[in-house]
């Protein structure tokens, strides 16, 4: 992962960032929304319980050509990772949260290794 962007970062470091705070299993939703939509604005969706509400109900990240949906589901967490081409959603698979955040967190150091700008938010995010 060296290159022109600086020091490496490292995939371990992006996933237990991003599973911060899931002991708080109510809030972990909106606290994740929060932290991704400080770091890539323009790329996280998040739908809140209702117009005033600080209740997630879901978020949804894209990073290259996957799109990240995490929802609430009852008392647990429905995730899926759908692969994009040209916009159209070829195929969406059904994930655990652990899984979800891997994945996640693959995909934005992959991205960051060739853009400044992911690499920026990766560096917002890890803050």
């Amino acid at each position: 992962m060296d290159g022109a962007l600086g020091d490496p970062l490292d995939f371990e470091v992006v996933v237990a960032s991003l599973r911060m705070g899931r002991e708080n299993s109510g809030g972990y939703l909106a606290e994740l929304a929060d932290r991704l939509n400080r770091a890539l604005p323009g790329r996280v969706h998040v739908e809140r319980a209702g117009l005033l509400s600080r209740k997630v109900k879901a978020i949804t990240c894209e990073v290259a050509d996957k799109h990240f949906r995490a929802e609430t589901a009852g008392a647990g967490t429905h995730c899926t990772v759908a692969s994009v081409v040209r916009g159209v959603v070829i195929r969406t698979d059904e994930c655990t949260l652990d899984a979800w955040l891997a994945d996640l967190s693959q995909e934005l150091t992959r991205a960051a290794e060739h853009s400044q700008e992911v690499r920026a938010a990766l560096d917002r995010l890890l803050r």
